[in-house]
């Protein structure tokens, strides 16, 4: 456990140390990564999704209010570490939108992603 503490601190420390479209190159160079960080690492077994429910970044609200009503809770979300930041497709150029796209293509099929000016969020994928 100690270990896994130690080398999320280093990836942590290397993933600041750059602008996001450096570290998105870097990453696809270097396949370094304490967790897998694909979507269907998580929830795919044999290519079949495992899971009953998928809530996505893109429809959080309405996805915890299906949610919700499927599991008979009557909770809501709260924001926790909410940061200022610009909109996603800020982050990105050319390039690591075309690094993002290869890296993630299974997950882009697989669940079907929204396509929104180019570029799909955190969770997400990247035309």
């Amino acid at each position: 456990m100690r270990s896994n503490i130690d080398a999320h601190k280093t990836y942590k420390k290397l993933a600041l140390s750059m602008d996001f479209n450096e570290w998105v190159a870097y990453h696809r160079n270097n396949q370094v990564s304490v967790y897998p960080i694909s979507p269907s690492y998580y929830i795919v077994r044999e290519g079949k999704i495992v899971v009953d429910y998928i809530i996505r970044f893109d429809t959080l609200s309405q996805d915890w209010k299906d949610l919700r009503s499927i599991i008979g809770v009557n909770r809501s979300l709260r924001k926790l570490n909410k940061g200022k930041h610009e909109p996603y497709q800020e982050y990105y150029n050319k390039k690591s939108i075309k690094i993002v796209r290869e890296m993630y293509k299974k997950d882009i099929k697989l669940f079907k992603m929204n396509y929104k000016n180019g570029v799909v969020g955190l969770g997400g994928a990247i035309t």
